[in-house]
């Protein structure tokens, strides 16, 4: 045999041996058996609830089909709605409470012009929704009271 051949050959038997050996490092994929389980639930019962307040402002908010709503049109009131031109607050309206195991920070993207929300932290108020938002933390069994204030000086904006 030639010198070339076994040069040749050698390689090759290297080539394969080396070839059956596991490479360590990055990985591109993996594939293994795994259970999760998923429960969806209403806002009041879920890691993170919603509920109406139960001060006197609680009544601009309601449960509607697992679904928080806030009616500031007059709904379980004696007015008709709010003052035209005006900036109404309404503290306490809302409660938002960590079911979960780890904190959070809530905050709010909304596309609702003239409407913000507020948390109450300690002595605190912390914006929730617009551009100068900073949210707030919520620690694991700890609620936050949400406030709302309304702006109504451009009503065809609200009407959504």
């Amino acid at each position: 045999m030639t010198r070339w051949r076994r040069v040749a050959v050698v390689l090759l038997v290297i080539s394969v041996v080396t070839a059956g050996i596991p490479m360590t490092g990055a990985f591109s994929s993996v594939t293994a058996d795994r259970t999760v389980s998923v429960a969806v639930a209403d806002d009041g019962a879920a890691y993170l609830s919603l509920e109406p307040s139960t001060g006197p402002n609680g009544v601009y908010a309601e449960q509607s089909d697992g679904t928080l709503q806030l009616n500031f049109d007059g709904t379980n009131t004696l007015a008709d709605g709010l003052n035209p031109d005006a900036t109404t607050y309404a503290a306490n309206v809302f409660v938002v409470t960590n079911h979960g195991s780890a904190p959070v920070t809530v905050s709010v993207e909304d596309t609702v012009s003239g409407l913000s929300l507020f948390a109450e932290q300690g002595q605190t108020e912390r914006r929730l929704d617009g551009s100068d938002a900073d949210g707030a933390t919520i620690g694991v069994g700890e609620s936050a009271n949400i406030s709302v204030e309304i702006d109504s000086s451009n009503e065809t904006k609200l009407e959504s």
